[in-house]
């Protein structure tokens, strides 16, 4: 099954946010470590932060010392929400009746069902995104580094 598209400014700011969960909820990190660490472009990160912060997902601290901190504990930041800030509006392409079909016609019905179809893959999806968050990407994380740890590695 092909992935979802999402684009990079979002693909940046789930990763900037679970960088930032996992340094520390509460803790100010400023944009160039993190770009450093997760490898991103900053100035292309202090427009995703512009724009978290704008939505209440960032909080910001002036001067020396300075940075960007989560404004919420991660497990309150779905990754739905998340998405809508960078892409607005969740949608999936629907289906319409072409034009010049007749009500109750067989083309119409088809066009009908499809579009429930479609709204009940975007119900589910958007049940996902909005049950899943910043905090349960870091516990993935872990997990999925534990394992590679702990998987042997061989070269020929």
């Amino acid at each position: 099954m092909p992935p979802m598209k999402l684009s990079r400014k979002t693909e940046y700011a789930l990763r900037a946010l679970a960088d930032l969960a996992t340094s520390g909820e509460r803790e100010v990190v400023q944009i160039q470590d993190l770009a450093r660490r997760e490898h991103l472009p900053a100035k292309f990160l202090e427009q995703i932060f512009a724009s978290l912060k704008n939505a209440g997902i960032l909080q910001s601290r002036r001067g020396s010392g300075g940075g960007y901190s989560l404004s919420r504990p991660a497990g309150e930041i779905a990754l739905g929400e998340v998405i809508r800030c960078m892409e607005g509006e969740l949608t999936i392409v629907g289906f319409e009746a072409e034009e010049g079909t007749g009500a109750g016609s067989e083309l119409d019905e088809h066009a009908g069902a499809l579009r429930e179809v479609m709204e009940e893959v975007h119900r589910a999806l958007s049940g996902v995104l909005d049950t899943r968050t910043v905090a349960d990407v870091c516990a993935r994380t872990r997990t999925l580094q534990s394992q590679r740890a702990t998987t042997p590695y061989y070269s020929i």
